[in-house]
């Protein structure tokens, strides 16, 4: 696997040139397949990452499983790396369900 510095964790099916790909699934033939917390030791690099994504991923672990998967982004980070969350928005997701305009 040739290292890149940028990492998509929970990617499922989302693959981008020039990322590493990290999913707990095999189906989606990620290029490390692994559950976490924690993160895998060949991608767990002090200063080593200019990005790290985590879209509709982070709301899947328990509290104390995020704090500490936020933690570990910040290490791996390097100074002044890019961390993108995104998260559902359950009021708009319900609004939408039941047929109602946006909140």
């Amino acid at each position: 696997m040739t290292m890149s510095n940028k990492l998509l964790v929970c990617c499922g099916t989302d693959r981008r040139e020039g990322w590493i790909h990290l999913d707990a699934n095999p189906k989606y033939n990620p290029d490390v397949c692994a559950s976490i917390p924690p993160i895998p030791l060949e991608l767990y690099r002090p200063g080593h990452w200019e990005e790290i994504e985590l879209i509709h991923g982070i709301e899947h672990f328990y509290p104390w499983e995020a704090e500490k998967l936020l933690g570990d982004f910040h290490y791996m980070l390097k100074p002044g790396g890019k961390l993108t969350l995104e998260q559902p928005n359950i009021l708009f997701a319900a609004h939408v369900l039941l047929g109602m305009k946006g909140p």
